[in-house]
């Protein structure tokens, strides 16, 4: 997804690149494979031929163009990730031009990790030392991977920054409310997902309905197969309705004070609480970067937590269903539709409102 560019000499920027070509790529073919599929089921449903048929074919070519809709929208890796040896720090640019940075004396190391997917892939990994695992590249070949990571580690001299040095971000963050009540901080967002990104999302799990209920048309002398079609359609169809429902006014809010951090929602419909932690429990606030994955959370884990996450992010994973459901227990907050420089912008808020009220230093 990157591509890598080392200096021809030492003392030069190491430069990782984003990559457009194969995710545009994918989006045309999507977007030209979506039309006749569209235009069929149309012809369809005007001749009134087959109504299963034409809505099999709307629903494909529907979900196709969403499907490539969603890749062309798609801002959550940055452009380029810079090391930049002059100013001793990573600087992180956004797609859109915003700017944060992470100094080499936040950074720990270099090291290869292992991602098991269907095979085994090799990944090189920076680890900062608050516990944060930053996958910045993946190989097929171990040999690849420890040759990048050696090269990282020649021409970035961690050992010589300063440590301490607080991890920044441009400016402050739209939509985000920091006030005090009755002692306690609180910080408050809306869901940051733009409105276009959710009617293509939405569109996407139509079409998918309809591809669905199109199925159950053609399968009624198949009883089971009938029945299990309709059963997910339905389940889907309930769940978007509900998400949506739930999703009216929603907040996300962070209280901070008298010993405890809480984490919850509230909208239209209600309050959910998340998780409410003592202050003093807490070793690390922090996310993780991915190129393998889209991360959208940010962490909130004990001194144990980190160090089992940060073992399982560096290929340890042990038993598989224990370490899913570790990760899925742990408390964390929602950042979907924050770009990387607005979580290192919003971790920032986060932790310094917290060594206001008596936690830890360097969380």
């Amino acid at each position: 997804m990157y591509h890598i560019i080392f200096p021809e000499t030492p003392g030069g920027d190491i430069v990782l690149k984003l990559r457009k070509t194969g995710s545009t790529v994918i989006a045309v073919v999507l977007l030209c494979m979506s039309i006749p599929f569209l235009l069929s089921g149309i012809l369809c449903a005007i001749a009134g031929e087959s109504m299963a048929g034409g809505m099999f074919f709307i629903g494909l070519g529907l979900f196709l163009l969403c499907g490539a809709l969603l890749l062309l929208m798609n801002r959550q890796y940055p452009e380029q990730l810079i090391f930049d040896n002059a100013r001793a720090q990573l600087r992180i640019i956004e797609q859109k031009g915003a700017e944060s940075t992470i100094p080499y004396g936040e950074i720990s190391n270099f090291h290869v990790g292992i991602a098991r997917q269907e095979n085994v892939y090799f990944t090189v990994e920076m680890e900062k030392k608050d516990g944060a695992v930053w996958t910045l590249a993946i190989f097929a070949d171990r040999a690849k991977a420890e040759e990048v990571v050696s090269k990282l580690m020649h021409y970035v001299p961690l050992q010589s920054a300063p440590s301490g040095t607080p991890v920044s971000g441009s400016g402050t963050l739209d939509g985000i409310n920091c006030f005090e009540k009755n002692g306690i901080s609180v910080i408050e967002w809306k869901p940051r997902v733009s409105f276009s990104f959710q009617i293509v999302g939405y569109a996407a799990i139509f079409a998918f309905v309809l591809i669905l209920f199109s199925i159950t048309g053609w399968m009624r002398k198949f009883t089971i197969g009938y029945y299990v079609a309709l059963f997910v359609g339905l389940a889907l169809t309930l769940y978007t309705v509900f998400y949506l429902v739930y999703s009216i006014r929603r907040v996300y809010v962070i209280e901070i004070g008298r010993g405890v951090v809480r984490y919850y929602t509230r909208g239209l419909f209600g309050r959910g609480l998340s998780f409410d932690l003592p202050i003093d429990r807490i070793d690390a606030v922090l996310f993780n970067f991915s190129i393998q994955r889209a991360e959208s959370v940010i962490y909130f884990l004990s001194e144990e937590q980190r160090k089992r996450l940060g073992a399982i992010m560096r290929g340890d994973v042990g038993n598989i269903l224990d370490s899913i459901s570790f990760m899925m227990h742990l408390p964390r907050i929602d950042a979907r539709g924050f770009t990387v420089t607005e979580k290192l912008v919003l971790e920032g808020i986060i932790q310094r409102t917290m060594s206001e009220h008596g936690a830890r230093a360097n969380l």
